[in-house]
């Protein structure tokens, strides 16, 4: 395990973790770590030790927590399937957006 990590990383985490906890009451340890792993690919740490990152900070914040690693999995697979960004020609401002379903 490293012992210093970017602020940039840790604030991530932080917003990451109250964000999970404010949107559903509780924080799911690998999903919030694989969704922060992926924004930060040029870090190159480990998912291990960002679980361990969000798993201190839900402890801080006496957050309450799940690890249902399998919703990281299949959140992983959802991010890379996304057609959110696909939009369709439109002769109004209104934006339209196609969302894959599995």
């Amino acid at each position: 395990m490293r012992y210093h990590y970017s602020q940039t990383l840790l604030d991530d985490v932080t917003a990451s973790v109250t964000e999970a906890f404010q949107r559903l009451g509780i924080v799911n340890v690998p999903v919030v770590a694989e969704q922060v792993r992926r924004r930060h690919p040029s870090e190159n740490i480990a998912l291990e030790d960002i679980e361990e990152i969000v798993l201190d900070t839900a402890q801080m914040f006496h957050i309450p927590m799940e690890f249902d690693g399998a919703s990281a999995i299949f959140a992983a697979h959802e991010a890379e399937t996304r057609l959110d960004d696909l939009r369709l020609p439109s002769t109004t401002n209104h934006r339209v957006f196609w969302r894959a379903s599995f």
